[in-house]
């Protein structure tokens, strides 16, 4: 709960911050991304996830906050869940008019949970920084709305974790 509370607040600044510059020279409020998809570490069997993002643009250069959180299908013993907040930076690269990829590289703090029902619930954390390599393939509708796939993998001490998502982008 307490990292949702930093995640939500440094979000509200980026959002604030965005919004109160109005010089050319300045970082720009550009888009907002959420998804929804599956996700595969290398110790767990894979799961569902979902995915947020608020991207800033200067010139060609892409700053974007991005928070993801999955958990793993297990009928039986053990249970996993991970959050991953993340400050990245990207570029874009048009393909064409209405086909766009956005590929990013940055640090995350990852957190990973355990449940295992077998020993009476004890629950063990871990948590770490990590890289994490996310690219939006994205498919314009519209000249503000734009559907995608997400392929991302982060890289860290715990556990190594893929995922791939459908989103939905809203370009400002």
């Amino acid at each position: 709960m307490k990292h949702q509370f930093i995640f939500a607040t440094v979000l509200l600044f980026f959002f604030v911050n965005s919004y109160s510059q109005s010089s050319d020279k300045k970082l720009k409020f550009r888009s907002i991304s959420a998804g929804f998809g599956i996700c595969a570490g290398e110790i767990n069997d894979g799961g569902i996830n979902g995915y947020l993002d608020v991207t800033s643009g200067y010139h060609k250069n892409l700053f974007s906050f991005a928070f993801s959180s999955g958990a793993e299908f297990e009928l039986f013993d053990a249970s996993r869940n991970y959050t991953e907040i993340a400050a990245l930076y990207g570029r874009e690269i048009n393909l064409s008019r209405i086909i766009k990829i956005e590929s990013y590289i940055g640090l995350a703090y990852f957190k990973v949970n355990y449940k295992n029902d077998a020993t009476d619930f004890y629950s063990q954390s871990e948590s770490t920084i990590g890289v994490p390599i996310k690219v939006k393939l994205l498919f314009y509708t519209s000249q503000n709305f734009a559907l995608g796939l997400n392929p991302n993998v982060t890289f860290n001490s715990i556990e190594n974790t893929y995922s791939a998502h459908v989103i939905l982008q809203y370009k400002f």
